[in-house]
């Protein structure tokens, strides 16, 4: 799995169970198990798992969303513009409700390490498609596409064991009274993001030219996992697992 979906993955899995937490749809253990990466800036010290949950809880946060962003295309992200600058420079970043709180991840492969700093409005990364339904459609529509594109590629031995890498790959696991619908987003987002970066890096080592329609897939590939992520699950009306 290319770094940066691996990256997203972590990180939607990380905000998937601090919202189910906070949401009370499983308990702070529960969470706090599928957590994963280490927290600065929200207490004195570095903070990882259950403590992570408390100190959400503390400063009043409900529920954070996942920007998945690159250069020329800042979407989800609040400002000021230095924060911005950063989470793009990172790609990623976990932002609050409120839009007050934005947590942003250092370089490198998970677990990751998340420096929280203050910033100002966002715009909702679901909002970019109307709704989920048509990130959905828009996915299934970029999975026929790169059925119908890549058998005009001729696999190189590197490319052959990416591949078996994503036949063998499980997409990442929800959390208790998550909407079916955002998992299976999730899954196909993270699929069409992962293919399309095999498709590009191996039409590059031979010298071709990758169809528009793939390229313009990646960054529709990349909102819809910000929306998938982003999705809270839903306490049901008697239960309280907190």
């Amino acid at each position: 799995m290319p770094i940066d979906v691996r990256r997203a993955e972590s990180a939607g899995q990380t905000i998937w169970w601090l919202n189910a937490a906070l949401a009370q749809t499983c308990s702070p253990d529960e969470a706090a198990s599928m957590i994963s990466g280490t927290f600065h800036g929200l207490g004195n010290a570095p903070i990882t798992g259950a403590a992570t949950i408390g100190a959400m809880r503390a400063r009043g946060f409900e529920r954070l969303s996942l920007a998945v962003v690159e250069s020329g295309d800042p979407v989800g992200l609040p400002g000021p513009a230095p924060v911005t600058r950063e989470a793009v420079a990172a790609g990623l970043a976990a932002v609050s409700a409120d839009g007050t709180l934005t947590m942003i991840p250092a370089s490198g492969k998970p677990p990751l390490i998340w420096l929280a700093v203050p910033s100002t409005s966002r715009i909702d990364p679901v909002a970019q498609f109307g709704s989920v339904g048509e990130a959905q459609s828009l996915m299934r529509e970029g999975m026929l596409e790169i059925s119908n594109t890549m058998p005009d590629l001729e696999p190189d031995d590197t490319a052959l064991a990416e591949l078996a890498e994503y036949r063998s790959w499980r997409p990442p696991l929800p959390p208790p009274q998550l909407p079916p619908r955002a998992a299976q987003l999730a899954e196909a987002a993270l699929r069409v993001w992962w293919l399309t970066g095999v498709a590009r890096e191996l039409s590059q080592r031979q010298g071709l030219i990758l169809s528009q329609q793939l390229r313009e897939l990646r960054p529709l590939a990349r909102r819809a996992v910000a929306a998938a992520f982003s999705i809270q699950s839903k306490p049901t009306p008697s239960g309280d697992t907190g």
